[in-house]
């Protein structure tokens, strides 16, 4: 299945041929692409950058269309002059390259599995190969998929109703590291397929630890994770860098721990963006930073009114933390200078997000807020270079995206309406400049 990004539909509910919100369901089980309403809030892929339809020619800068038979000075005929006539047209050899075409890569869209697909987690092979790990909430499972576009194949790493708050990482040989927790009574879990096949064990009961958990793999294989104590509200974190598993508590006093996302710096220490909410509501939220790179944990505030961490390490070793301002939406903040400096916000109502860091900038994904948990939520792609810009990728919560090597972007999410696992794909800038605006 193949949807163009941010087309605003709905996802069928019902049976085939229904053609709610835009959205046919086909008998086969997969979603074809419809005409759905749009709110216009966000970019569409199914619509051109300037207002116009997908289908309409694009403006000359005289006013006339590519329709027009003959434009002076144009060789290609796409209806725009080459600049070396006066015109504008940077690429006059080639009728898909000149002023206004649409440059915007694609999102494709596909189902990876129709039974379940929540808590999401998206990690890369060094070959390329896709991992995914989510939680199958009708039965008590925690899955995996793996593959690429086109071809998955799935089994089960633990069915002991557990999966929730799953958190994947991969190994410098390929090996996969997923910790997760039991979303009733719950309790801190890691498997890992490093022997070749799944491992599992009980990291933590104690505290009603797990909710939260967030794994990451230093460059020698150990592995460290950050999650929360939820009886207490503790921020934890656990590694077994010394061989045998150790536990310390990182935050106290006060509920802390919520949403907490793990990175490493290069020399291996930690970093964690996490929530501290004194009453255990969102209206009481503050964005704070822990790390143990002096050898003992400190804590700052980042922001005193968000939600919605994520985290991510560039490689000049500058923390990027992305969260939920509660009034200024989708908001940037780093270290960069020494200190912790808040950025530019998108002004988009985030719930949960994920981060990519590049070397030209940000990419983060996210589940819109939504006025209500039972209407349709949409996943949104960001991306933060010298400022936002965002595209809606399709309807969804749980999102995780993970980059390639060679600058596809990955992400998976859960179609609640129908309980399926969905991969999305926008693969790099083609080296193009389409739209002649010195930018590809």
């Amino acid at each position: 299945m193949g949807l163009r990004a941010g087309i605003a539909v709905g996802i069928v509910a019902g049976i085939a041929g229904c053609d709610c919100y835009g959205i046919r369901r086909a008998p086969s089980g997969i979603a074809e692409a419809g005409a759905g309403p749009d709110s216009g809030a966000l970019a569409d892929a199914s619509d051109e950058s300037h207002g116009r339809d997908a289908g309409d020619a694009p403006p000359d800068p005289d006013g006339g269309t590519a329709a027009d038979a003959a434009v002076p000075g144009d060789l290609d005929g796409d209806g725009h002059a080459g600049v070396e006539s006066g015109g504008a047209d940077c690429d006059d050899a080639d009728p898909e390259v000149h002023p206004f075409a649409d440059e915007r890569e694609e999102w494709t869209t596909e189902v990876v599995d129709e039974d379940g697909g929540q808590y999401t987690s998206i990690a890369l092979a060094a070959d390329g190969t896709v991992h995914i790990t989510y939680y199958d909430k009708e039965d008590g499972a925690l899955r995996h998929a793996f593959g690429e576009s086109g071809g998955w194949t799935r089994e089960t790493v633990d069915d002991d109703s557990a999966g929730a708050w799953n958190s994947l990482a991969l190994d410098a040989t390929g090996a996969l590291h997923v910790t997760y927790s039991t979303p009733r009574d719950p309790e801190l879990r890691y498997a890992t397929n490093v022997t070749g096949s799944w491992q599992r064990q009980i990291l933590e009961r104690a505290g009603n630890a797990g909710p939260w958990s967030s794994i990451a793999i230093d460059a020698d294989g150990r592995v460290h994770v950050a999650f929360q104590y939820s009886s207490s509200g503790d921020l934890g974190f656990a590694t077994n860098a010394s061989g045998p598993w150790t536990f310390e508590t990182v935050d106290w006093f006060g509920w802390k721990g919520s949403y907490a996302a793990l990175g490493l710096s290069a020399d291996g220490s930690a970093h964690i963006a996490y929530l501290e909410t004194w009453f255990g509501g969102a209206e009481d939220a503050s964005v704070l930073h822990a790390t143990n790179a002096s050898g003992d944990w400190t804590t700052e505030e980042i922001e005193a009114h968000g939600g919605a961490p994520a985290i991510g390490i560039g490689d000049d070793g500058v923390v990027h933390v992305v969260f939920a301002d509660r009034d200024d939406g989708l908001t940037i903040a780093d270290d960069g200078a020494g200190a912790w400096e808040v950025g530019a916000s998108s002004g988009l109502a985030t719930v949960r997000n994920d981060l990519a860091v590049a070397a030209q900038g940000l990419h983060v994904v996210s589940e819109e807020a939504g006025a209500d948990f039972d209407v349709w939520q949409d996943v949104v792609y960001s991306t933060y270079g010298s400022a936002w810009s965002r595209t809606r990728i399709d309807r969804g919560l749980y999102p995780s995206i993970a980059l390639g090597d060679d600058g596809a972007l990955h992400v998976a999410y859960w179609n609640r309406h129908l309980d399926e696992l969905m991969y999305a794909r926008r693969d790099l800038p083609d080296g193009v400049d389409q739209d002649c605006n010195g930018v590809d």
